[in-house]
C-alpha cells in the first residue's frame, strides 16, 4: 500500500508516493512494472523520479530484463513506459544470467536498448568484459563496447592435479 503526499511546488504539480509501484499490461500479460522506496510523480512532464528503483521488462521472446538504481527518473507516454534513466550504482540483469554493473544509463523502451554512456562491466559465468561506451540492444541480444575494452574468459575445466 503506498502512501500519498501532496507536492506543490512553482513549477511542477504531482505527488509522492512512499512504496511507489507502477505497472502496464496488454491483453492480460505484464509488459514492465516499476518498484520504488519513494516516486514523486510530476503530472505535468508525465514523469516521475524515484529513489531505490527496480524496473523489471517482459519482453516479447520471453527474456527478463531487471535494472536495479538508487536514483531513476521516468517517462512516461499517458500509461506507457518510454524511457528510463538512471544513476548511481544501476545493476542490469537479463534472465538472472547476464549481469552488467554502471554508474548511469539509459534505457530506451520504445527502441529496446540501454545506453551505458561510462564504464560498465558485463559478467556471466564465463565472460567478464569491461568498457565504455556500452550499447545494448535487447530485441537482437547484442551489446557493443565503444571504447577501452578488457575481456577475460573462463574456463570450467581445470587442469587435472599430477599424480604423486
Amino acid at each position: 500500500v503506498s502512501s500519498i503526499s501532496p507536492i506543490i511546488e512553482k513549477d511542477k504539480t504531482g505527488f509522492v508516493l512512499n512504496n511507489f509501484h507502477r505497472t502496464e499490461t496488454k491483453a492480460g500479460k505484464k509488459l514492465w512494472e516499476v518498484t520504488a522506496k519513494t516516486g514523486e510523480y510530476i503530472t505535468q512532464t508525465d514523469s516521475a523520479k524515484l529513489t531505490n528503483a527496480l524496473i523489471i521488462v517482459y519482453q516479447k521472446n520471453g527474456d527478463i530484463i531487471q535494472v536495479e538504481s538508487e536514483k531513476a527518473i521516468l517517462q512516461f507516454d499517458n500509461d506507457s513506459l518510454i524511457e528510463a534513466f538512471l544513476e548511481k550504482t544501476v545493476k542490469l540483469n537479463v534472465n538472472k544470467e547476464k549481469f552488467v554493473t554502471t554508474e548511469k544509463a539509459d534505457f530506451n523502451k520504445l527502441q529496446n536498448t540501454i545506453v551505458a554512456p561510462g564504464y560498465a562491466k558485463i559478467e556471466d559465468r564465463n565472460v567478464t568484459l569491461e568498457g565504455e561506451l556500452l550499447n545494448v540492444d535487447l530485441s537482437l541480444g547484442i551489446l557493443q563496447y565503444g571504447k577501452k575494452v578488457k575481456t577475460l574468459i573462463k574456463s570450467d575445466h581445470r587442469p587435472a592435479s599430477p599424480s604423486l
